[in-house]
Order: structure tokens, then sequence, then C-alpha cells
């Protein structure tokens, strides 16, 4: 091989021309460090042309050594510091992923992205590290919606309530689910949970006001005709038995007659169109007759041989009714006008006084034997 400056022949393991010095470009260019090696050589070279290629071999190797070890405590430093770099980013990401923002913020980028599943992920590890967040609940309870999985967004949301987290937006979508699967009586329980008649534009179409009652409940001296009253488009249920009417009552059509003696207590639902029923409407009514006084009756009772006019004394405000079979009279019975004749045989007369309304004495009983 020859220099490529001098054209000088070069010996084999020169790495310098032994006439003009020039590098020989077989071997890669050396640093500063090794500087007073390279000169021996030259110097060595310039002296004695012929001088043992041994120890130019033995500079060379002692140059390759060191070149080396030099690289190679280079190139461990760069690995310690990149697998520094590494396990510190490592950490890093470790420690932002165990917060609430990344998993937040992860799981908008992946519903962003369309990636439902990933995105439920992060919404679901979000709430382990803030339990009852109202915003990671209602965007994991939207995904559940979008792949209708009715039930994991209804408790998703309904633990939200449990914790008093709601809000308007996560009511609204709670109710939707409701609606769309028929579930109106929970709709009734979520306002009554969340006191939601103050929220008349979240529970405005699901609310039923109460029926009402014709007649003011109390206690009467008279019969009654019982009317109820509810909301357009609205059904009426009601017992009297203390059943709940929502599910054992009758459906009122005309008003309820009261004739007896006692105590009746109405419950009553109003029950909209979609069978939203009201609160439970309550109403007590107790009739008590006074008593009146009994009609009198002249002659008494007796044996009679002779014709005799049997005359009825009537409590004032009051009429007076009579039967001669001893059944007892009522205002439908034949009413007394004036003197009665004595009918022939053994009777029974039996007369009762009635009022304006409607009230009755006791029944006045008289027996007569008349023989004429």
């Amino acid at each position: 091989m020859k220099c490529e400056k001098c054209g000088n022949e070069l010996k084999a393991g020169y790495v310098y021309c032994s006439k003009c010095g020039n590098a020989v470009q077989l071997v890669p260019d050396y640093n500063l460090l090794d500087e007073d090696l390279l000169g021996d050589i030259i110097q060595n070279e310039a002296k004695d042309s012929s001088e043992d290629t041994v120890l130019n071999t033995e500079l060379i190797e002692k140059l390759r050594r060191k070149k080396m070890l030099i690289g190679g405590a280079v190139a461990a430093a760069l690995l310690v510091a990149v697998l520094t770099s590494f396990f510190l980013y490592q950490e890093t990401e470790k420690r932002r992923a165990g917060s609430y923002d990344y998993q937040f913020g992860k799981a908008q980028e992946y519903l962003g992205e369309g990636d439902y599943n990933r995105a439920a992920a992060c919404y679901r590890q979000a709430l382990i590290l803030r339990a009852q967040d109202p915003a990671a609940a209602k965007g994991l309870a939207g995904i559940y919606m979008e792949q209708e999985e009715d039930e994991e967004a209804k408790q998703t949301l309904e633990e939200l309530v449990k914790a008093g987290q709601e809000d308007t937006e996560s009511l609204q979508m709670l109710i939707e689910l409701y609606d769309r699967n028929g579930e109106y009586d929970k709709i009734s329980e979520l306002c009554d949970a969340v006191n939601g008649r103050e929220m008349p534009l979240l529970f405005g179409d699901y609310l039923v006001d109460l029926p009402e009652f014709g007649i003011a409940p109390g206690t009467y001296g008279q019969e009654l005709a019982v009317s109820i009253m509810a909301g357009e488009d609205c059904d009426i249920l009601y017992t009297t038995d203390g059943e709940n009417p929502a599910l054992h009552g009758k459906l009122y059509e005309n008003e309820i007659r009261l004739e007896d003696e006692g105590t009746t207590v109405f419950f009553a639902v109003a029950r909209n169109r979609m069978g939203i029923c009201s609160e439970i409407a309550r109403a007590s009514y107790t009739i008590r007759f006074e008593k009146l006084d009994m009609p009198s009756v002249l002659p008494s009772g007796g044996t009679y041989y002779d014709a005799q006019q049997i005359t009825v004394s009537v409590p004032e405000g009051c009429s007076a009714y009579y039967t001669w079979d001893g059944s007892d009279p009522t205002e439908h019975s034949a009413k007394y006008t004036g003197p009665l004749a004595m009918l022939p045989g053994n009777q029974v007369l039996s007369v009762v006084s009635v009022d304006e309304s409607g009230a009755k004495s006791g029944v006045y009983r008289v027996n007569y034997v008349y023989m004429p």
C-alpha cells in the first residue's frame, strides 16, 4: 500500500508514512488524548525507518486498549443516563396515571376518539380516585346510555344521588332512564329523595297533584254524598279499608253516599295518563245523627170496645210516619197528616219522627185491642 500524499511504499503495521508523516486512512481519527502516543510513533519513524515493526504494533495495541477503555466508560455513562431517564419517565408517568386529573383527561381524550371502552375504564378509575365525582359519574353513565347498558347507567347515577352529589344534569339523565324504561314510580321516589317539588322544570311532567274532596272532612249529623276531584286527564282510585289506593283502589266514577252512622275514612290518589300516581289524599267523615224526640200517641195502648180516634203529637220541625204491621216506619211509610181510626182486632201502631235533614227518632209503638 502506498501513501496517498507522497507515494512512498507503506510498511505493514504502520499508521503513518515513514517519509512524510501522513496519516494512513485505514484507521479512525484519534482524539487529543492520544497525541502523545502518536507523536512517539512519528519520532520513532523519523529516526529509524527500519525499526522493528513489533514496537509499532505494541504502540498500536496500547492505543487500541486505551480507546476501548475510554469508549467503554463513555458508553457505560450514556447507558446509565439513558436508563436513569427511562426510569424517571416511567415513575413520572406512573404518578400521573395515579391522579384523578390524568384519568379524567384520558377518558375525555378516548371519548373524543370514539373509544368508549377505554374511556369507560378511565372514568371508572377516576371514580376510584375521587368517589361520587359528578363529572366522572356523568361521563361514565353517558357511555353506558350510548351503549344501551341502562342498568349500569342507573346504578352509577343512583349512587351519585345516594351520596348527595347529584346536579341538574345527572338528575335529567336519571329521569330519562326511568322514563324510557317505564319506571315512573322511581321518578316519584327520586323526586322525594331530592325534594324535587322545588325543581318543577325537572319533575313537572311527572308530578301529579293530590285529588280533592268536595266536602270538608269532619262530623255531620246527616247523610252525605262525597265527591272526589282530580286534574285533567287523571283517574281517581280510592279505598275505604285502609289499603293503598294506588295498588288496590276502586275507580271513582260518581259521588259516594254515606247514609249510616259511623266513621268512613277515604284514601285516594290521582293517576295520570302515564300511570304515575299522586301522593295519597286522606279524608275522614263521621255521621252521628242527633236523637230526635219521639212522637207521642193518644190514647195509650189497651183494650177498647168503643171507636177511638188516635192522634199523634209530632215534634217541631219534623214529620211523622207510621205502620200498622209492626215494622219500623221510614220516610217512605205512610205519613201522619191527621187523626187515625183505630182498627179492629189486636194491632200495633209504630210511629217515628223524621226531621228535614233525614235524622230519625226512635220508634214509638202502641198496642191496641179493639173489640167493637
